[in-house]
């Protein structure tokens, strides 16, 4: 009786999940794995469609940082009179592990193939991301 008393008492403090395998959480989809890595990644705007200082059409380059969590991107910037420069800045408030990015201040999100949307446009397909070769 001790024997049985005593393995229903081992199986009842057996912790759950030793006893149901629990599930894994989802796995961000490589490219948001890639850029949260810091891995160099190239934004390439639709034509026609500038969104700030951004130019629709032009393509930037960015890189994440893991230690101080922001972006820094580079590329082609309009004034506010019209003029193009090149403008290089960082700024945070995303997270490539949840398919977001930093560009300026503005937030994009993407998906696992690369579509870029912007978020402030209730996502609005906005251009494409892909990792820098």
């Amino acid at each position: 009786m001790r024997r049985i008393a005593y393995s229903l008492l081992m199986i009842a403090m057996m912790p759950l999940s030793a006893a149901y395998p629990q599930p894994q959480p989802p796995q961000p989809p490589p490219l948001a794995g890639a850029i949260a890595d810091g891995m160099p990644f190239v934004i390439q705007l639709r034509p026609g469609e500038d969104h700030g200082t951004l130019i629709g059409g032009a393509t930037y380059f960015g890189q994440y940082n893991r230690d101080s969590h922001t972006f820094t991107v580079s590329g082609p910037g309009r004034r506010d009179d019209g003029v193009v420069i090149p403008v290089t800045a960082t700024y945070g408030g995303a997270d490539p592990l949840a398919q977001q990015l930093s560009v300026w201040g503005a937030l994009y999100e993407f998906d696992g193939r690369g579509n870029l949307y912007l978020y402030q446009l209730g996502g609005r397909l906005a251009g494409r991301v892909s990792l820098r070769r």
